[in-house]
Formats: structure tokens, C-alpha cells, sequence
């Protein structure tokens, strides 16, 4: 869970790398980490829940990585926009 944290951590001061905006690197190092630690969050709530059968729990999961990856997309794009 760890190695998340440092992942977004490190996707967001590579933006520094590419832009040269240090205060949007910061910004977006401390947006993706909540974000990946929310996506975390909810993905281990949905393993341990009992309620629900194996084949909605993987249904769940799989939605909620394909909402956290468009999200993550619509982030860069967003940003592309307003740097160009």
C-alpha cells in the first residue's frame, strides 16, 4: 500500500520534471496521494466486505479502477489545457 503512496507521489514531482512549475508539482504530489489513498481505501473495503458474491466484488473493483483511471486522465488533460 505503501508503494502507491510513493507511485503518485512520484507521477505528480514528475510533472516539475516536464513543466517547471514547482508549485503545481507539490499540489498535484498532494492530490494524488489522497486520491490513491482513497482508491486504496475503498478497494480494500470492497475485499474484505462479506456481503457481497466474488463475481459483484471483481465487477465492483473493476469499475472503481476504471473511475480512478479517468479521473486520473481528465487531472492531465485539465492540466494540459491550461499550460498550453
Amino acid at each position: 500500500m505503501v508503494f502507491f503512496f510513493f507511485l503518485f507521489a512520484i507521477a505528480a514531482l514528475s510533472e516539475y520534471l516536464v513543466w517547471g512549475y514547482p508549485l503545481l508539482a507539490v499540489s498535484l504530489a498532494l492530490l494524488f496521494v489522497i486520491m490513491g489513498g482513497y482508491w486504496v481505501y475503498r478497494i480494500r473495503k470492497i475485499q474484505v466486505s462479506d456481503e457481497i458474491s466474488d463475481e459483484r466484488r471483481s465487477k465492483d473493483i473493476s469499475n472503481l479502477n476504471l473511475t480512478f483511471s479517468v479521473g486520473m486522465l481528465a487531472i492531465h488533460a485539465l492540466i494540459l489545457l491550461l499550460l498550453r
